[in-house]
């Protein structure tokens, strides 16, 4: 029988004030929550803890011996979670999307480096979607996301802009072109990953192409950026990224600027706030800083 560690300080919650309004206060929760996580303990003991009434909640005999032993192991598995939480504070999970091949991305890790080089960075490339997952399980202290979609429910500090590339076979009319805009090239077949980090330029294309009342031409790959980026060498169609991609190491592909955007797409670091990690707040404060006033290269 596996018992969650949470719903045993619930019931010590309830224990202590009397009351599932009451504890639901203290502990920041909801009083339906409560309620249900000492329904569930209840349950997976088999026995009824607390007696109910309008008057509030009062521990039975049996709900009273339980807490009386199982006090002790709590106190200790406590104590654990703290030297855990001590350690994880050492360490950053951080997510990231583009890769390091991306300079703002890049000096906005060396920042992170250089603000506390004791802390302990570890990179995990993903699709925003896992990120997402990550920042609410826990799994992730901060996470480098792009436009406003990912970032709903967390704390998060707008840093730099990149404009949006089309990437063009060189045998493409456009890749001779001087200046593209969007209208140029919304009658193409745009080529994306189904998954992974750079999943999220789809949604940024059909957002930007609806705004013009055109519906794109989608194909979703289970492939690699570096495939698409050859499969529009190969004649499959075009895609879209951002510019901190480097076109040099690709000979069979032009990457062009899309002029007429304004916006650009931008990226945010996104913490969690009920997150746990003292280090986050720290490093965030100095991303701000860094980034207060636009990019700006750290070593500079």
């Amino acid at each position: 029988m596996i018992l969650d560690i949470r719903y045993f300080h619930v019931a010590e919650a309830v224990a202590k004030w009397g009351s599932f309004r009451r504890a639901a206060k203290e502990l920041g929760i909801d009083q339906a929550t409560v309620s249900r996580r000492v329904h569930s303990l209840e349950d997976r003991l088999g026995i009824v803890l607390f007696d109910r009434s309008r008057a509030g909640a009062r521990l039975t005999t049996l709900g009273a011996q339980f807490l009386i032993d199982a006090g002790p192991a709590l106190a200790q598995l406590n104590k654990v979670v703290e030297r855990i939480e001590m350690v994880r504070s050492e360490s950053l999970q951080v997510g990231i999307v583009t890769g390091l091949n991306s300079k703002p991305l890049r000096d906005a890790i060396a920042r992170l480096i250089k603000v506390n080089p004791k802390v302990t960075i570890k990179l995990h490339l993903g699709a925003p979607t896992e990120h997402v997952e990550g920042l609410r399980a826990g799994d992730i202290d901060i996470a480098f996301l792009p436009g406003d979609t990912y970032t709903v429910g967390f704390d998060f500090q707008t840093l730099w802009h990149e404009s949006p590339v089309v990437v063009l076979p060189p045998s493409h009319p456009l890749a001779i072109k001087a200046r593209i805009g969007w209208s140029d090239i919304a009658s193409e077949l745009f080529l994306f990953s189904r998954s992974g980090p750079d999943q999220n330029f789809s949604i940024f294309l059909v957002e930007r192409l609806r705004r013009l009342g055109i519906e794109p031409k989608i194909e979703l790959h289970g492939v690699t950026r570096e495939d698409l980026i050859n499969m529009v060498g190969l004649g499959f169609g075009v895609t879209v990224l951002c510019s901190s991609i480097d076109g040099a190491f690709y000979r069979n592909a032009v990457f062009k600027l899309i002029g007429d955007d304004q916006e650009g797409i931008a990226w945010s670091v996104a913490w969690s706030p009920q997150g746990k990690n003292k280090a986050v707040y720290n490093l965030v404060s100095a991303l701000k800083s860094g980034f207060k006033n636009g990019y700006s290269d750290p070593n500079g």
